[in-house]
């Protein structure tokens, strides 16, 4: 007896190996891997899956085809099984609970349809059958979206037509002030973009805070969408609630190769937003001398300041890239426009900006002397940042270290109240005097007293550089 149960027990194993190992088991397809909860139906796991035999088997027994899973899942609240087809790409089980008598425009709490459940995931044959069974076109979820604007974001052309052709609307808004052609533009679908102009989309239709469609591909680099939008009598000179233009989007936000393909275009180089900041401060902003470089080309003002009174040559001394400043030094730009504060590029340079710059203003002829609304000028701002580099460069260019500010400081006052002994002894060397006085008459060397015992060891060096111990 024992020898026939041994057979039989291998047999049994073998089957079960067989079956686990060789027969492909229903699997989701791409959907999150959620554990289901209790309102899950069979009908529910078996559209899903695309398990055609089980989900023929439930509505042959009567289930309901359009009960919902609970309104309280964080993930699926109010689904239903057609959305689940819809979702994964089941096309089969999405026409078979079609012929089930589906509600084909059910919604879920987030007011999503079945047809934006497929194209939400790029279901695209899912999606052409629900269309072509009735699906509503213009069915808005909760983020105001519509079938046509999920379409001409995934960029499926046939679909796009099918819900054209279904009646879909062509210029409705979604809640980020978004159309379909618009979408279909930031994403670079140029067959879209062309698709929905033949259609009849406005190539001028303003969405949230006056954006267009031509702003989308300034912002995303779509040359032959931009070049569509032209065809179709688009403007490129619209404006965004922030007086920006495609130009300036481009600039501040694009490619390079997308801003010189809009100059070539047409677009106006001499452009500003709501701020004044113009095309050419915008790339200095970029700090990139690609784009500097194909503004300066057009043959712009060179001096036009933002609504804040910066240059573009000031803005430049602020940041790194020595290029830009070198580019609008060469096209002429002004060394010495003063800001409302009284800073002129080389006080930015030498606040800000590296020692190289500097170094190009010195050279372009910027007034080492010039003092701001404060009095305060290049020499005390790089005593002030501690720099020593560019401290050496403006003495070297002829600054007085004894040039004093409205509050009677000098260069060397700041040093000491700083504590750079390194500087305090350059300075001293360059003729700077300790014991000129402040309108508080202090001296640096009562400043530097002051500061003994905060840092001793740079008063220290200060005391042995300049004279003897105080007391």
């Amino acid at each position: 007896m024992r020898r026939k149960l041994i057979p039989l027990f291998t047999l049994i194993l073998l089957i079960f190996l067989f079956a686990t190992l060789f027969v492909p088991w229903p699997r989701s397809a791409d959907l999150p891997e959620a554990l289901p909860s209790a309102t899950w139906t069979v009908l529910h796991l078996a559209a899903r899956d695309g398990d055609l035999a089980a989900l023929r088997a439930q509505l042959v027994a009567g289930a309901d085809v359009d009960e919902t899973i609970d309104p309280n899942d964080p993930d699926y609240g109010g689904t239903t099984a057609l959305m689940m087809a819809a979702a994964s790409g089941n096309t089969r089980a999405v026409e078979m609970l079609i012929d089930a008598g589906a509600d084909l425009d059910r919604r879920d709490q987030r007011q999503t349809t079945a047809l934006h459940w497929a194209l939400e995931f790029s279901r695209f044959d899912a999606a052409a059958a629900l269309i072509r069974a009735g699906a509503d076109p213009n069915a808005e979820n909760d983020n105001g979206a519509r079938p046509l604007h999920l379409a001409a974001r995934h960029g499926d052309r046939p679909v796009v037509r099918a819900l054209i052709d279904a009646g879909a609307e062509l210029d409705s808004l979604d809640v980020g002030g978004m159309s379909p052609l618009m979408r279909a533009a930031w994403q670079g679908h140029e067959e879209i973009v062309t698709q929905l102009l033949e259609a009849g989309a406005d190539p001028n239709l303003t969405g949230d805070r006056g954006w267009t469609a031509v702003m989308s591909t300034a912002r995303t680099g779509c040359a032959p969408c931009l070049d569509a939008l032209l065809e179709a009598g688009a403007d490129l000179h619209q404006r965004d609630a922030l007086g920006r233009t495609a130009l300036i989007i481009a600039v501040a936000h694009g490619t390079a190769e997308m801003t010189g393909h809009l100059l070539e275009r047409g677009a106006d180089p001499e452009d500003a937003d709501a701020g004044d900041t113009t095309a050419l401060s915008h790339a200095v902003l970029r700090q990139d001398p690609e784009r500097v470089r194909l503004i300066l080309d057009r043959g712009v003002q060179l001096d036009r300041a933002t609504d804040l009174g910066l240059t573009p040559l000031m803005l430049a001394a602020q940041y790194r890239s020595v290029e830009i400043v070198e580019r609008l030094l060469e096209a002429g730009a002004s060394v010495d426009a003063q800001a409302p504060n009284g800073y002129t590029p080389l006080l930015w340079a030498a606040r800000y900006g590296p020692v190289a710059s500097l170094e190009l203003l010195l050279e372009a002829g910027s007034d080492v002397h010039h003092q701001d609304e404060d009095g305060v000028n290049a020499l005390m701002l790089a005593v002030r940042e501690q720099n020593i580099e560019k401290v050496e460069r403006l003495l070297s260019a002829g600054a007085d270290p004894n040039d004093r500010s409205v509050d009677g400081a000098t260069a060397l006052w700041w040093a000491a109240a700083v504590g750079t002994p390194e500087v305090v002894e350059r300075l001293h060397e360059a003729g700077g005097d300790p014991w000129a006085t402040n309108h508080d008459d202090l001296t640096p060397r009562d400043i530097a007293a002051y500061r003994i015992d905060r840092d001793g060891e740079t008063i220290k060096s200060y005391l042995e550089r300049i004279g003897p111990d105080i007391e």
